[in-house]
């Protein structure tokens, strides 16, 4: 049980974590727009989404499997004579340890491989142009239909963020409590394994298939197959197979969640204008981790008022709104949009 003070300085640390990340999040979204044209965001769009989605798997599944196996092969006695405590706190913070030497090695690497934005304005003879977040923000809600745009990026993804926050307890709870009893390093095995393989074939294809055939004719099929894994944990919450179908699910959610990201990521940076671009997309990304953090909230006690099968039907019904958004969104202005040249980065060298 936490003390006051360690529930304090858990929600300070926290607190740091997310505005670090927050605005790491904006920095390196803005430099992902200014870095690549219109036809390479697409490309690489699936190579972008699997890195974000690897890191999530890596703290949620590789990172677990390593603090429980460490825990589980290094027993502390607690009295003389007893081997039976886990210490889970020595696991957890040797693997804490391990991401954070990650970090740095990642942060050196950036550093030596990275390009450095182009400055368009000193190539093409354009003033610098400082441009305060009010005109940013006045400028983002004048687009075409953009009440559409904000409903669809803030709902679209509501059942799949009910799906992934339960997802992890649903799969290591108790057999008699509605779960399937997955065991922590299982938990990790499942998730850091045969998912990482097919989210990153679903990112790439995803991607390929956006930046060569286009986004409208993909904005259906994928949105489809992305919201039709619920349906498959609601079988798994009524049936409660083996780990195997646990794995088969966890591999084809990933896969489609690939796809359909990658058509949900290039939209927005489709519908931001490119004088503005990295401040409006700073904009939309607020309203996407809004309509994925805010459902995750509620998660909890829907789940505990309506147990594992109804939430997950819950979810699998979720999906329905978001997904008719998609009728009222101006994907052909987009594709004018996309075809629109950016001085200093769209000319030929």
């Amino acid at each position: 049980m936490l003390t006051p003070l360690a529930i304090i300085i858990s929600l300070v640390v926290f607190t740091a974590i997310a505005f670090v990340s927050a605005t790491h999040d904006i920095a390196i979204d803005g430099f992902y727009l200014n870095t690549l044209n219109k036809d390479k965001q697409a490309l690489f769009v699936g190579v972008r989404n699997t890195a974000y989605r690897g890191a999530v798997i890596v703290g949620s599944g590789v990172l677990v499997f390593l603090a429980g196996k460490l825990a589980e092969q290094h027993l502390i006695p607690v009295n003389a004579g007893d081997t039976k405590t886990y210490p889970i706190n020595y696991g957890w913070a040797t693997a804490f340890g391990i991401c954070a030497l990650i970090f740095v090695l990642i942060y050196l690497f950036q550093r030596w491989y990275l390009p450095y934005p182009r400055n368009y304005a000193a190539e093409t003879g354009a003033p610098q142009q400082t441009t305060s977040f009010v005109e940013a923000f006045r400028t983002y809600f004048q687009q075409d239909k953009i009440g559409w745009i904000v409903a669809y990026v803030l709902i679209f993804r509501l059942g799949d963020a009910l799906t992934f926050k339960m997802a992890p307890p649903f799969l290591m709870d108790k057999v008699e409590k509605g779960g399937l009893a997955v065991s922590t390093s299982e938990m990790g095995l499942l998730s850091g394994t045969l998912g990482v393989m097919f989210l990153l074939i679903g990112g790439l294809l995803g991607g390929y298939l956006i930046a060569t055939q286009g986004l409208k004719k993909w904005m259906w099929p994928t949105a489809i197959m992305q919201n039709s894994t619920n349906v498959l944990y609601w079988m798994l919450a009524i049936n409660q197979p083996g780990i195997e179908w646990a794995y088969a699910v966890n591999s084809i959610e990933q896969f489609t969640y690939g796809l359909g990201v990658a058509a949900y990521t290039v939209f927005l940076m489709r519908t931001v204008r490119p004088e503005y671009e990295a401040s409006h997309y700073a904009i939309t990304t607020a309203f996407m981790a809004a309509g994925v953090l805010i459902p995750g909230v509620f998660s909890g006690y829907l789940q505990t008022g309506l147990g594992y099968q109804n939430y997950f039907l819950f979810s699998s019904l979720a999906v329905i709104p978001g997904m008719l958004t998609i009728f009222f969104l101006p994907l052909e202005d987009e594709k004018k949009l996309a075809s629109m040249p950016r001085p200093g980065l769209d000319d030929p060298d």
